[in-house]
């Protein structure tokens, strides 16, 4: 279906016998004016019903304008191209301009929605790369971000982002759930460690224990401060100054929270 094609005609008898009688009116005025002046051109009669005939004309059609344009409203048309999905109403039922009375659905340039929280504000921009997954359906496909939203929703602390589709994803219909995850920050070399391993002291510092081997099966526990730069399916960016960490360490995990400073640790193979 094309877009402004018919759709829905709603009885409009009424309007249109006012519409039969307005046209009479308005030609009636029409030819009074142009007599009037006529006859106005010639000096004859006066300035004042040279203007009241204008006016009854323009006044006629007017209203003969406005019952037109009611009358067009009582077809509901497509608008825009697409394919009727479902028909609400029925022969003889009650409608009215608040109440649905079709589908119409158009696959052409489908988008995806999703709401972030506000904390990623800073990192979340246009264009930047995105995963879409359907759990639903077992499938996926890379895309970018097309629109980052310019207003916080007060309701959920949430900005909206957009998602387009690219062509060719027959299976996308309206109102599918998906997990998009998009990429909010990009770090080509970086000191990754399970987030579990991050530590946090009494003054708000985190940090992590490394193990300096002394023997094969015992090494000591050395305290390193690191910086939780963001995390991701349970492992976090946690750079450290430099030299602290060069990378292929050895960290604590199990028990960590019982280590100190330059504890002597038994590694189990």
């Amino acid at each position: 279906m094309r877009a402004g094609e018919l759709l829905i005609s709603i009885d409009n008898d009424i309007v249109a016998k006012q519409i039969v009688q307005a046209e009479t009116a308005a030609e009636l005025a029409r030819t009074s004016f142009e007599k009037q002046a006529n006859l106005w051109e010639q000096k004859v009669g006066s300035e004042m019903q040279y203007l009241q005939a204008k006016s009854q004309k323009e006044q006629a059609e007017a209203g003969l304008a406005a019952l037109r344009e009611q009358q067009r409203l009582t077809n509901i048309t497509a608008p825009f191209d697409g394919t009727v999905d479902d028909i609400m109403v029925r022969v003889g039922d009650m409608t009215s301009p608040m109440q649905p009375a079709a589908r119409v659905v158009d696959l052409s340039g489908v988008q995806l929605e999703a709401d972030v929280p506000e904390s990623y504000l800073k990192s979340v921009k246009k264009d930047a790369p995105v995963k879409v997954s359907f759990p639903s359906l077992g499938e996926t496909f890379d895309g970018e971000l097309a629109h980052v939203g310019q207003f916080i929703d007060p309701s959920n602390r949430t900005f909206k982002v957009i998602v387009r589709v690219p062509n060719g994803q027959e299976f996308m219909r309206p109102n599918l759930l998906s997990d998009i995850s998009i990429q909010d920050m990009r770090n080509d070399s970086a000191l990754i460690v399970p987030s579990r391993t991050v530590l946090q002291d009494v003054n708000g510092n985190n940090y992590i224990y490394v193990l300096d081997a002394t023997r094969d099966d015992e090494a000591k526990a050395r305290k390193v401060l690191v910086e939780r730069l963001s995390e991701y399916k349970g492992m976090s960016i946690a750079p450290a100054d430099p030299g602290d960490l060069t990378g292929g360490e050895r960290v604590v995990d199990e028990g960590a929270k019982n280590v100190n400073e330059g504890a002597t640790v038994r590694v189990a193979n």
